[in-house]
This record gives C-alpha cells, sequence and structure tokens, in this order.
C-alpha cells in the first residue's frame, strides 16, 4: 500500500516539476513574441476584469424571469380585549387567523424583452473582450517592436564605436607622420568620446524597451532576469496586404459588432420599458382557522394597474430611447474612426514598403561604399578629415533612418493584422 503512494505521489509530481522549471527556462533564457503574448492574455488584469465582467454579464441573464421573493406572513385578527367577550369565542382568543404566502410576478412579455437585454449585453461583452485581447496582443507586438529597434540601435551604437576607434587610430598615425594636425586628433577623440557616450544611451533605451515589455505581459519581478535573451525579430520582409480586404473587414471587428449587439440591447429596453404598461400579477395563498383549527383555504389574485403610466413609465420609455439612440450614433463614429485609422494604417505601410525597397536597392551599398572610399582616400591623404567624419555620419544617419522606418513598417503591419484578425508579423 506504501508503495502505491509513494508511486502515486511520484506520478503526479515529476510531470509537475518538470513543466515547472521548463516554463521558468523558457523565461530565463529566450522570451519570444508568441510567448510574450500567452503570458500576457493569462496575466494582463485589464483581460482579467473583462473576463470577470463577461462572467457576470451571463449570469445576469437569469434576472429576467421576473420573480420576485415571495413573502410568508401570519394573520390573526378578532382578539377581544374584554374577558367577557373571549368567554363567547369558546376559548379560541380570536376570531380568523390564516398564514399566508405570496409570490408577485411581472407580466411575460416585459420578461420576454428583459431576457432579451440582459442576453444582448452579454454578447456585447464578450466582443468587448475579443477586441481587449485584440489590443493586446498588438501592443505586446508593437513593443516587442521597439525593444527590437532598440537592440538594433545599440548593435549600430556599437558600429559606431568600432568606426569611431579606427578613425582615431588612422588620425593618431597620420599625427605620428606628420600628416595630421593637433586639431585633427581632436576631433577624432571627442569624436570617440561622444560613440561611448551614444553607446551608453543606446544601453539605457534597450534596458527602458525590456522592462516596458516585461510591465505589459505583466511578468513577475522574480522572473525578470537579464539572462534573457530576445530573437532577432526586426527583418526585413515582404507582406502583401491588399486595401480592399482590409475594408471589407470593417463590420467583422469585434468593436463593431459588441456596439451592435449594445444597440440590440436598448432596443429591447425600450421593449421592456413599454411593456411596463401590462400590470404585474399577484398571487396569494391562505390557510384559514375560525378556530376550529386551519379547515380552510383562500386564494387572492392581484393587478397592478399602472394608471400612471404617463408620468412613469412613460419616462423611462422616452430614456430607454434616448439610450438607445445614443448607441446608433456611437457605432456610427467607432465605423468611421476604424474606417479611418485602416485607410492610414494602410498607406503608411504602402509608404514604408516602398522605401524600404529603396533602401535595399541603393541607398544602403552605396552608403557603405562610401565610407570605404572616403576612409581609405583619407589614409591616402588624398580626402581630408572633414570629409571622412561626414561621410561616417551619412552612413549612421542612413542605418538608423532604416531601422526606424523597418521600426514603423512593422507598426503598420500589427496594425492591419488586428484588423484582419490574423498573424502576418511575428507567427513563429
Amino acid at each position: 500500500m506504501l508503495r502505491c503512494f509513494i508511486f502515486a505521489i511520484l506520478v503526479w509530481a515529476v510531470p509537475a516539476l518538470y513543466a515547472q522549471n521548463r516554463d521558468t527556462t523558457v523565461i530565463n533564457e529566450r522570451l519570444s513574441v508568441q510567448q510574450a503574448i500567452r503570458i500576457a492574455l493569462e496575466r494582463n488584469p485589464e483581460i482579467n476584469q473583462s473576463r470577470q465582467q463577461l462572467s457576470a454579464a451571463q449570469a445576469r441573464r437569469w434576472n429576467a424571469l421576473g420573480l420576485n421573493t415571495p413573502q410568508l406572513s401570519y394573520f390573526r385578527e378578532g382578539m377581544p380585549s374584554n374577558p367577557v367577550a373571549r368567554q363567547f369565542m369558546q376559548g379560541a382568543g380570536f376570531s380568523e387567523q390564516r398564514w399566508e404566502i405570496s409570490q408577485t410576478i411581472q407580466f411575460p412579455l416585459t420578461s420576454i424583452y428583459q431576457y432579451r437585454k440582459l442576453k444582448y449585453s452579454a454578447g456585447a461583452a464578450e466582443y468587448q473582450v475579443n477586441a481587449k485581447r485584440l489590443r493586446l496582443k498588438a501592443d505586446v507586438k508593437k513593443v516587442y517592436t521597439d525593444l527590437a529597434l532598440s537592440i538594433k540601435l545599440l548593435q549600430l551604437s556599437q558600429v559606431q564605436l568600432t568606426l569611431a576607434k579606427r578613425l582615431n587610430d588612422a588620425v593618431t598615425t597620420q599625427k605620428e607622420v606628420g600628416q595630421s594636425s593637433d586639431i585633427d586628433l581632436l576631433k577624432a577623440q571627442i569624436q570617440l568620446a561622444q560613440s561611448q557616450n551614444d553607446l551608453e544611451e543606446s544601453q539605457r533605451k534597450l534596458h527602458d524597451a525590456r522592462y516596458k515589455l516585461f510591465t505589459l505581459i505583466g511578468l513577475d519581478p522574480d522572473e525578470q532576469s537579464y539572462t534573457i535573451e530576445f530573437p532577432d525579430t526586426l527583418r526585413y520582409l515582404v507582406y502583401g496586404v491588399d486595401q480592399a480586404t482590409v475594408l471589407s473587414m470593417l463590420e467583422n471587428q469585434p468593436e463593431i459588432q459588441s456596439l451592435n449587439r449594445q444597440f440590440q440591447s436598448a432596443q429591447a429596453a425600450v421593449g421592456e420599458q413599454r411593456s411596463r404598461v401590462f400590470p404585474d400579477i399577484g398571487i396569494h395563498f391562505y390557510r384559514q382557522d375560525y378556530g376550529n383549527g386551519f379547515d380552510y383555504n383562500g386564494i387572492l389574485l392581484s393587478l397592478n394597474l399602472p394608471i400612471w403610466f404617463p408620468f412613469n413609465q412613460n419616462v423611462a420609455v422616452q430614456e430607454a430611447r434616448a439610450a438607445r439612440n445614443e448607441v446608433r450614433w456611437m457605432r456610427q463614429s467607432t465605423q468611421l474612426e476604424m474606417k479611418k485609422n485602416i485607410e492610414l494604417s494602410w498607406h503608411g505601410y504602402n509608404n514604408n514598403l516602398r522605401m524600404l525597397e529603396r533602401y535595399h536597392q541603393a541607398i544602403q551599398a552605396q552608403s557603405e561604399h562610401l565610407l570605404e572610399l572616403t576612409f581609405e582616400g583619407y589614409q591616402s591623404g588624398q580626402i581630408d578629415l572633414l570629409t571622412l567624419l561626414d561621410a561616417q555620419r551619412t552612413y549612421l544617419q542612413n542605418q538608423r533612418g532604416y531601422f526606424q522606418i523597418l521600426h514603423d513598417y512593422y507598426y503598420q503591419l500589427i496594425e492591419l493584422e488586428k484588423y484582419l484578425h490574423k498573424d502576418i508579423v511575428y507567427h513563429e
């Protein structure tokens, strides 16, 4: 028996420990985009809050039954305070006593409209959860893109430092043979010091981007480590996105679908308030005792007549109609805003794609070739230091511009895939 118990404990504990160690290893060594998204969807407070709101909205539909709490009451009358009168009552001490249980039910048509209102409201909450999931996924990808850009700029700062050291060595050599002045050497030293400062600044921005990602996905402080590596995801890849296809998905967006459900819920709310012109129903059941035991039963049916409908329910109907019209205008405003965002994102993506193609076709190769030619010319004494510094500046600016455009290209694609409901970038 003891062996079976130990074996059961091992069967349960070993896989759990293995899974825990495996997850910790993944987080501590390498954090991909998809892993970051999975962590964010599990731990993001706003998403979890929306899920709880959805559960509450789904449970709220049972309120549509319109059943109030039953009321149990006890009644006794005809209890004389005169002792002489009490003798004629044969010792009962009362003329009647009864137990009563009553139940009030709202008019069935009101319950139907109320159920529809709460059902559509729960549907709207579900679409809101889906919309927040898509936004969170896009936000994680954007922050990861910022992090990838910081890594690229750090690498470029290291290249800048290497070029500055190479320039300083070349100027020092030229100074030793008498082909360079003290001013040129001073300029090279200043360039080297500035490159070191730029490298420190790039490292600071990288750490800022790392912790921004950790905060967004809800990574625990104990899991945050400097040993976490991030794959090189900022690469030039051509993704084809058709503008008409994106625009055709406008009505399928969860924000629009949520507003459609809200409109249906508001429409049902109007019907609910109008149906309150019909009376609620009250049912009362009695067990009666006239002094010889509870030998009699009684029943009472009642109706709540809404004779003050113009002053009470009519006001509620007008408020419900105003709320319905508000949702209608909100839906139109959201459609216009989303169409604008789709148009801007697609044109931004298209422009960035053309600029990236131009970089790859000419600018990158030409700037690298210019840098090598000017450095060789400076070493041979054919080009002065200012020309070489300008060539280095041109090369570094082109590289920074290229990475920034690549970053913006990914940003626009992330926006577009949010509307397409499918992964375009980072879909490993």
